[in-house]
């Protein structure tokens, strides 16, 4: 199942690269049809040809900027909201929310484990490793995910991707995907893997042992984790490592300012007290920094109006580890 996993997200990076490489295939063939009709005008002797040359070098340079900058697969933005405000009593979304987002009242239901060590030697390192699980169409199976993340400084994305590149990533091969990811008030790359495993007659992912899950994400962790530091660095941290969860979440499907959003609403159980809390997450993809930017902002501005947006970034997986294995 590993290999058929991989070539899917490698069909979606290729197509996407494919897309760029093609509007700039588009970009380069006007130009240069216009150059021709450049070329002839200039040989009648009319004037104005300069201009209109220099404007012609500067589509030829978008041309090749557009041909050869492939840059992260995608931009996917997260934005926190008040559970207090969006949830019922069942910590279900409110109707006037499903109304609002035009959501389905159907949603998807997920479970999760995440895995690190008692004093987070993965996390520490910026990887996150997990597996999922469809819980209300169990015959989908788990998803493994391992992801390796790089804070972006400012908007220096091009910074955190040579850096990944200097650690040993292939960004354009097939193992990896690359995202930026967009809170409130940060952006980090985010490298995934996913792996895809059939349920085996699971039927929740609270019937996934620890033994089980940890060897399948030993058989399936990728050379950039398991040396990452050193010499089998993450198989012996696995060796280790204990289980945080199951955790649980709902997803909505709705729109917001013409664009597609998903809704997740988390429920994190502290393992001490027993307490449950709920992070109530929107999040949407865009294919470019441009778009990805100025929906970010449209977005912030009409929740931010409606009261429900917390001005804060998530730290999702933070939470859910100090929750499930206690803090470091």
């Amino acid at each position: 199942m590993r290999r058929f996993m991989h070539r899917n997200i490698c069909r979606e990076k290729e197509m996407k690269r494919r897309r760029r490489r093609w509007d700039g295939i588009a970009l380069l063939c006007g130009a240069i049809a216009a150059g021709l009709l450049l070329d002839a005008l200039s040989s009648t002797g009319l004037q104005g040809v300069g201009k209109g040359r220099a404007g012609l070098d500067g589509i030829r340079a978008e041309a090749a900027k557009e041909e050869n900058d492939a840059g992260p697969d995608s931009y996917e933005i997260h934005l926190l909201l008040d559970s207090d405000k969006l949830l019922d009593k069942d910590h279900q979304l409110k109707e006037e929310y499903c109304e609002a987002f035009d959501t389905k009242k159907k949603c998807k239901e997920f479970g999760l484990v995440y895995c690190d060590t008692a004093d987070r030697q993965f996390n520490q390192e910026g990887w996150i490793n997990r597996i999922r699980f469809r819980e209300d169409k169990p015959e989908k199976g788990f998803k493994v995910t391992f992801k390796k993340r790089y804070p972006v400084s400012g908007s220096d994305i091009s910074g955190a991707v040579k850096q990944a590149e200097a650690d040993g990533f292939d960004l354009t091969g097939e193992d990896w995907s690359s995202e930026i990811e967009m809170d409130y008030s940060e952006m980090t790359l985010s490298l995934s893997a996913e792996t895809e495993c059939e349920a085996g007659g699971y039927e929740s992912i609270a019937d996934l042992d620890s033994n089980a899950a940890l060897s399948m994400l030993e058989v399936n962790m990728l050379k950039e984790e398991v040396n990452w530091s050193s010499d089998q660095w993450g198989s012996k941290n696995l060796k280790s490592a204990r289980l945080a969860g199951p955790v649980y979440y709902k997803r909505y499907t709705g729109t917001l300012e013409g664009q597609e959003v998903e809704i997740e609403v988390w429920t994190i159980t502290d393992q001490k007290s027993g307490q449950e809390s709920y992070l109530t997450e929107l999040s949407f993809e865009a294919d470019e920094y441009d778009q990805a930017a100025e929906l970010r902002e449209k977005m912030i501005e009409d929740l931010d109006g409606q009261g429900i947006l917390l001005k804060e970034d998530g730290l999702k997986t933070q939470k859910i580890l100090n929750a499930y294995l206690g803090n470091p």
